[in-house]
Order: C-alpha cells, then sequence, then structure tokens
C-alpha cells in the first residue's frame, strides 16, 4: 500500500506545483502589466486634477474662492486651504503614494516640492507651492482605492484552494487505476 500512496502524493505535489508556478507567473504579469499601469494612470489623473485644481484655484477672484473650496469638498471629497508653509513629509509606506509624489513631481515646475504626508485617521495631504501659495490638499484614503489589490488578494487565494482540489481529484483520478492493479 506504501508504493500507492507514494504515488498518489507525487502526482499531487507534481501537478499542484506546475499549477501553482503558473499561477505565480500569471500573478506576476498581471501586476506588472495590468495593475501597475493602472496606478500610475489613477495616480496621474489625480496629480493632474490636484495642479489643475491649483491652478484654478490662484487664478479665482479672492471672492469667489470659498465657492470652488466647497464644490471641490462636496463634489470630489478634496478639502483645499492656504497655509503658511508646508508639512514634512511624513509617509510609511504606500507605493500608490509614492507614484502620486511622483506625477506631482512630473507636474510641478522643478522649484516646486510637493509634500505628502499620510495621517493615521485615514487622510492624506499633499503641499505644494502655487504661484506665491502653499496650497494644502486633504483627501481620504477612500479616494485611493484598494480594490483592485484586494482582488488581486482574493483571486490568489480562490486560485491556490481550486489549484490544490484540482490537484487532488488529478491525483486521485490518475492513482485509482493503479491501486486496482495493486
Amino acid at each position: 500500500m506504501k508504493p500507492q500512496r507514494s504515488f498518489f502524493r507525487r502526482t499531487v505535489l507534481t501537478v499542484a506545483a506546475g499549477l501553482i508556478v503558473f499561477q505565480v507567473v500569471a500573478g506576476f504579469a498581471l501586476f506588472r502589466y495590468v495593475l501597475t499601469p493602472l496606478a500610475q494612470r489613477s495616480a496621474d489623473d489625480l496629480a493632474a486634477f490636484l495642479v489643475l485644481s491649483a491652478r484654478t484655484y490662484v487664478e479665482l477672484p479672492i471672492d469667489t474662492r470659498p465657492a470652488f473650496v466647497a464644490e471641490l469638498s462636496q463634489h470630489h471629497g478634496i478639502e483645499l486651504s492656504e497655509v503658511t508653509d508646508s508639512h514634512a513629509d511624513g509617509m510609511r509606506h504606500n507605493p500608490y503614494m509614492n507614484l502620486l509624489r511622483e506625477a506631482l513631481a512630473r507636474r510641478l515646475e522643478a522649484q516646486d516640492n510637493a509634500r505628502l504626508t499620510e495621517l493615521d485617521d485615514g487622510r492624506f495631504h499633499a503641499d505644494f507651492p502655487m504661484a506665491g501659495y502653499v496650497l494644502h490638499f486633504t483627501f481620504s484614503k477612500d479616494l485611493v482605492s484598494r480594490s483592485p489589490l484586494k482582488a488581486v488578494w482574493w483571486i490568489l487565494a480562490a486560485a491556490l484552494a481550486v489549484t490544490l482540489a484540482i490537484a487532488w481529484i488529478l491525483a486521485r483520478r490518475v492513482s485509482a487505476p493503479v491501486a486496482k492493479l495493486a
């Protein structure tokens, strides 16, 4: 009976290893060629929106600025205010915010440095100078969706479970005739 179990075990391991290698390669390709460009595009779009909002704000007459700030907050979930000095960078490891920092650096003039801060209450701050003002943007982490990353983790977990189930079933089907012969 020992050779049958050994054959079954080897078959399960071979099929599972092959499918897991396939999943790792597919996961890498998904991350590299789908999620990363999607995150870069999203960060670039948010950077463009922040810079456009800053330019619009400084060009508006002073008496219409409060209405613009209210509309920005109400319709886009982004708060805007003027500050006298920019906050220091205080970012924990957050790949999306690193992409946003790079996108803001590309869109702002060379001497302008965007400062990003992540607070414990689930909000981000982006400060950068614009036309003599230092503008302070505050937005929620909800604006920066983590849904694609959660979807990848769920897909990988489901794929691993299915892989192991398929490996088990295939190994049983392959080893059943050998067990009958034995």
